[in-house]
């Protein structure tokens, strides 16, 4: 006899998964983590925080979080001794000041330095959750909102700097950049400022990102979207990019991926979007990440992004040619020149890296003083994320950038830019980043 399907009975199984799954939910509740604010998440570890108000040239109010000493430090006796070095952690594209704790200590670059006896600071630029403050303008109006990675290499990054440096009395500090937090300091260095220059003792870029035409995933295939999106900005104004999305996608996040079996469909689903999934993050905590990421930025800064995919090289927003022309005297936007960078650079970078593509930090590489390079490093079986959320992150790449502020500059690879290369001497420079990539 045959079956006959009720579609009453697919609705009462529907329910029952719903009623099994909130009741899953109430016993599981949500990570403690989730969601909590960066100054709580820093203490919920027993570490010291402070918040900091900076405003920029044109009145973006942006709050740093600082952790001035490490967790078993004696108050006391920090607070009499040699003023601690400064260091500065800047996030990458839809991320935040909480991309640097969201791991256990012992494997989150913010507190791994504080321990270690930094005075470390996390910055925030605007556009994202900690940087929704304006002088003047209304967060809800389109103008605060017309803004690119440009503005931030412009202004955020130089008064994030300067303050640091005032409150701690330090005439420099250590500056880490993941992703776009690396490209930004490199445009204000390119802008030849020699005093911001100055600053800046060196800078460490992880998943380093300059230009982005050699990367690929699901990060690229939404790129594609550039025109809709070009034709919206310049027609309409600039906005928060997807802010209603992003709600909805953290508060399920929070909720959802907690769950046993879902943590790691919501692990995977992040881990794809900056490689093949290499199993690093912590996938028992990806809703504490997912509840903060993304953080928000403003659509025109992601077509910025999109325009450097597509063409391949980096240089200021593209308006089209009339307006070009207004704005820069030139038909197209101005590139960055990086032979301006006199900055000490150490990059560590991984061929899983959908984002920080190797190829794109090779030309990138090509393009700077040699002298300035003072390591590259490639790790290999990491992703874009693994950068700041993997396990061994804390072992593989910021114990690394302790070494080597420690050493005070010295040299760990002789990079001879591709125009000045012989055949043999690009097998033999491989074979140098094959070294470096073991040790």
């Amino acid at each position: 006899m045959p079956v006959i399907y009720d579609s009453n009975d697919g609705a009462a199984l529907l329910v029952g998964g719903c009623v099994l799954l909130l009741l899953q939910m109430c016993l599981l509740g949500v990570d403690p983590d989730a969601g909590l604010h960066a100054m709580d998440l820093i203490r919920r570890w027993g570490y010291e925080a402070e918040s900091h108000d900076v405003t920029t040239r044109d009145g973006y109010i942006l709050e740093l979080h600082r952790i001035p000493r490490g967790r078993d430090d004696d108050e006391e006796w920090s607070d009499s001794a040699e003023p601690r070095p400064a260091i500065l952690l800047m996030h990458g594209l839809h991320g935040s000041s909480l991309n640097w704790i969201m791991n256990l200590p012992e494997q989150s670059a913010a507190f791994i330095f504080a321990d270690a006896g930094y005075d470390v600071w996390l910055g925030n630029c605007r556009g994202n959750i900690y940087g929704q403050r304006h002088a003047r303008i209304d967060p809800a109006s389109r103008a605060f909102w017309d803004f690119t990675w440009e503005d931030m290499a412009d202004h955020d990054v130089p008064a994030i700097v300067d303050y640091v440096l005032n409150v701690t009395g330090q005439p420099s500090l250590h500056y880490v950049g993941h992703s776009q937090g690396f490209a930004i300091v490199t445009a204000h260095l390119a802008a030849s400022d020699e005093r911001f220059a100055g600053k800046i003792s060196e800078v460490f870029g992880v998943a380093p990102v300059w230009t982005n035409g050699h990367s690929w995933g699901p990060a690229v295939i939404l790129s594609h979207k550039r025109p809709y999106y070009e034709f919206i900005v310049k027609h309409f104004g600039s906005t928060q990019y997807h802010a209603r999305t992003t709600t909805f996608l953290s508060t399920m996040a929070k909720y959802m991926c907690v769950l046993p079996g879902v943590n790691y469909g919501c692990g995977l689903l992040l881990e794809s979007f900056g490689g093949m999934p290499t199993l690093q993050i912590n996938y028992t905590r990806t809703s504490v990440y997912l509840a903060s990421i993304p953080a928000g930025t403003s659509t025109k800064n992601c077509v910025h992004w999109a325009q450097t995919c597509h063409r391949g090289t980096q240089a200021r927003y593209d308006y089209g040619e009339t307006r070009n022309w207004e704005k820069y005297g030139r038909p197209s936007p101005p590139s960055f020149n990086l032979s301006h960078i006199h900055t000490p650079l150490h990059l560590f970078w991984s061929r899983e890296d959908w984002l920080a593509d190797d190829t794109d930090i090779r030309l990138f590489l090509d393009q700077v003083d040699p002298s300035v390079i003072k390591s590259a490093k490639i790790i290999p079986g990491f992703n874009h994320f693994d950068f700041i959320f993997g396990t061994e992150a804390g072992d593989r790449v910021f114990k690394h950038i302790l070494n080597r502020i420690a050493e005070g500059g010295t040299n760990h690879v002789d990079y001879v830019p591709r125009r000045y290369r012989t055949p043999a001497e690009d097998q033999a420079l491989n074979a140098v980043f094959t070294h470096f990539s073991s040790h």
